[in-house]
């Protein structure tokens, strides 16, 4: 599982980018179902999509930029809404594949890192709440 901290300077280019770009988006918010309750995209009942736990892959800075923006500019609609795409199906090395081609197709690459963590242990949630 990758944790990344969050790059103030990448956040502020994103928010300049979405001012400029109302009707365009930058990079979808990735996310993935839980390996372990949905081993295949046919294994994936769209009834019970509240029930699955997802996580995310990549887009975190997207988020935030668009977070901050909903807050600055509360009437603008555009600001309030992000394309996400959820994948099923994936093994750990095929999201932090993912991830890391999310992540080197903007302007603001970034090293990646892995934190090896063992299943079913627990990550602090973020400081920011969406």
């Amino acid at each position: 599982m990758e944790i990344q901290e969050l790059h103030i300077v990448h956040v502020q280019n994103l928010k300049n980018k979405m001012k400029i770009n109302l009707d365009t988006t930058i990079f979808p918010f990735l996310g993935t179902v839980d390996l372990d309750q949905c081993p295949t995209t046919a294994n994936f009942k769209y009834s019970s999509a509240n029930d699955y736990t997802y996580y995310v892959i990549g887009g975190s800075h997207l988020l935030e930029a668009r977070s901050q923006l909903v807050k600055e500019y509360p009437l603008t609609p555009f600001f309030k809404y992000e394309e996400c795409k959820v994948y099923a199906g994936l093994t750990h090395e095929e999201a932090n594949l993912l991830a890391w081609d999310h992540n080197i197709d903007n302007d603001y690459k970034q090293k990646m890192s892995c934190i090896e963590l063992e299943y079913g242990e627990e990550v602090a949630a973020p400081s920011t709440k969406y």
